[in-house]
């Protein structure tokens, strides 16, 4: 990967002191809508999704693994999804 390639490569949030999780692929099933750089949106349902091509522009990506936690309230929470519970390891 060329050097200009990977300088865009930047996580926008700050692991030590924001909310952050990071997705193990183990190639499981995914369903994920998707915004290019160039403005087009697409949908992928499928499995093995490490790269993926742009079907407006064929730019490709690498999908990163890194996601941004954002805090809602409890009752947002339950109103909304089944709530994991992670047990604590640390």
């Amino acid at each position: 990967m060329s050097e200009s390639l990977k300088d865009n490569r930047v996580i926008h949030f700050l692991p030590d002191d924001d909310p952050h999780g990071w997705i193990q692929w183990k190639g499981t099933d995914v369903c994920v809508d998707i915004r290019c750089s160039c403005g087009g949106v697409s949908h992928y349902d499928g499995d093995f999704m490490y790269y993926i091509q742009c079907p407006h522009c064929n730019k490709f990506y690498e999908v990163n693994g890194h996601i941004e936690l954002i805090e809602v309230s409890k009752k947002e929470a339950e109103e909304n999804s089944y709530v994991v519970k992670i047990p604590e390891i640390m």
